[in-house]
């Protein structure tokens, strides 16, 4: 089930990937790089139209829950192993249970 609901909100996010911001490739490796903090941490949903594109969560200010954002860079821009790791790790995620 939680693979379904993983699977749903990746197309969903890259679905919505045109209204992503666009960011240079080392803001990109750092939003994932980055070890989760209290209040913000990002995760990779995969490739579309030849950008890599991450969501970043973040802690709402006032409320409760979640704010989250797409952010994409240029497949071009980032190190093709780097790259290459991100794929394998999302694919491991998708068929984790």
């Amino acid at each position: 089930m939680r693979t379904v609901i993983l699977v749903l909100l990746a197309g969903l996010c890259l679905a919505g990937c045109k209204n992503a911001a666009m960011i240079p490739a080392d803001q990109f490796k750092a939003e994932l790089d980055d070890a989760m903090v209290s209040m913000r941490y990002a995760d990779y949903i995969g490739q579309r139209d030849g950008n890599a594109c991450l969501r970043q969560h973040r802690k709402k200010l006032v409320g409760q829950g979640w704010k989250t954002r797409v952010m994409c860079t240029p497949v071009q821009d980032l190190d093709p192993v780097y790259l290459a790791g991100l794929e394998v790790e999302l694919r491991r995620d998708r068929l984790s249970p």
